[in-house]
């Protein structure tokens, strides 16, 4: 049997029990009331017999009409099988459990429940399947305005970019490479010093003193005069300090004398170190002073270096530095003997007897001694003394460069004398001295 059938046959059951219905009817109506009261005091409720929407779009009223008028099918949503479901549960369990009525007096009460509680189905239906009810959500807030950008302060202009540079120039055309150069040697060969540079053109007075030099070379003769027997020159030996050669190394065993030789074109030649014709020496021109400290003298090379008088003393009549014991001359004596200083022009005499004109080959020169003791009266005598500093024609450059050295430092020593730097040539006819050109 259908709901409905149901719904209609309790209708007439309950028109017959009249007088029951109507007691029944009113409990419940009282119990629906209560809750009603209860429902409006919590304020759960606050719009009665409004429709309330489900999800399906099925109002409860609806659903309580439905169940109320039989009618089966009032909606197929969810909410109405629902809302079905539970009053058929609740009504029985009203009609038999708060009334204790029989089965056929419960089924009367559920059809007049239907006639009688309109009003308590849409309550009770409300009790059971409706949702809690949901808050509207709040309206979102209408957007702000579009705020203008903050104004910033007005910039400097840039300075305006800077030109742009030349066109670079065209390429040359290409050049060959350089050569290969050679591998490095292992060592390196010996690089040469650069030359020194060239000294600086005589002065006048240099020139006169050079002039000097070769007239008094030219007519030197025997005499008993120095000024007129020619050139007093002294080539280094070892007998002088090498910083300053114009005066003598008091620490050799012959400091306290010089050798040195009378020079003129009839006899030009040079104590030659040894007669080493590669070798030649440079050395000083001295002046005619010398001859006041002249302390002996030979024709020909005496070997003034060998004879020592002990400690290094002046010359006495008992010991003279550099001469031999005798005097020639004396007692008939002939050999192994000195002269006197007064013979100047006897020993040039015997040169010329003895040696041919002009160049020999060797041993062509004649030796005076030189006493330079006490050095402090030898020094006195600078810088007038020195007349000119010489290196030979035929020198090396190590001779060359030691006569540099040597005029360098006597003219740092003495910058106001007039002391040239010149070459001598001994076999010249006419000009033996020049300016010395490097």
């Amino acid at each position: 049997m259908s709901a409905k059938a149901s719904l209609r046959q309790s209708s007439q059951v309950l028109s017959s029990k009249e007088g029951s219905g109507s007691q029944a009817s009113q409990l419940l109506a009282d119990e629906v009331e209560e809750k009603r009261n209860k429902r409006q005091t919590n304020g759960k409720k606050k719009q009665r017999g409004k429709k309330v929407g489900r999800a399906d779009g099925t109002s409860e009223e609806l659903v309580a009409i439905a169940i109320a008028t039989g009618d089966d099918q009032p909606s197929s949503g969810p909410a109405v099988k629902a809302a079905r479901l539970n009053l058929q549960r609740l009504v029985p369990l009203v009609c038999r459990g708060s009334l204790g009525l029989s089965a056929v007096a419960a089924l009367s009460c559920t059809a007049a429940f239907g006639l009688f509680g309109f009003s308590a189905y849409v309550v009770l239906v409300d009790d059971q399947i409706a949702p809690p009810p949901s808050w509207p959500t709040p309206p979102w807030p209408p957007p702000s305005p579009l705020q203008p950008p903050p104004l910033q302060p007005p910039s400097m202009p840039l300075p305006p970019p800077p030109p742009p540079p030349p066109p670079l120039p065209p390429p040359s055309p290409a050049s060959p490479p350089p050569p290969c150069s050679p591998p490095p040697q292992f060592p390196p060969p010996h690089v040469p010093p650069p030359p020194p540079p060239p000294p600086p053109p005589p002065t006048l007075a240099l020139l006169n003193s050079i002039e000097s030099l070769n007239e008094r070379w030219r007519r030197g003769a025997p005499a008993d005069e120095l000024v007129d027997a020619g050139l007093v020159m002294r080539v280094f030996d070892g007998q002088e300090l090498v910083e300053t050669p114009w005066l003598p190394n008091q620490h050799s065993v012959v400091g306290d004398h010089f050798a040195a030789s009378i020079v003129s074109r009839a006899h030009p030649d040079l104590f030659e170190g040894g007669n080493l014709a590669l070798r030649r020496s440079p050395g000083l021109v001295l002046g005619n002073d010398v001859q006041r400290r002249l302390s002996c003298l030979y024709p020909r090379d005496g070997g003034s270096n060998g004879r020592q008088c002990g400690p290094l003393q002046a010359p006495t009549d008992a010991c003279r530095p550099g001469c031999v014991s005798y005097w020639c001359g004396e007692n008939g004596r002939k050999w192994n003997c000195v002269f006197r200083p007064t013979q100047l022009k006897l020993i040039l005499e015997l040169q010329d007897a003895s040696l041919p004109k002009g160049h020999v080959k060797e041993y062509g020169y004649n030796e005076i001694v030189i006493n330079t003791w006490p050095p402090d009266e030898w020094q006195a005598l600078m810088p007038n003394l020195v007349e000119a500093v010489f290196v030979q024609a035929l020198a090396t450059d190590a001779e060359k460069q030691r006569a540099r050295e040597c005029h360098a430092a006597f003219m740092a020593q003495y910058p106001d004398s007039v002391t040239p730097f010149v070459t001598y040539d001994p076999m010249a006819s006419d000009i033996a001295f020049r300016p010395f050109d490097g």
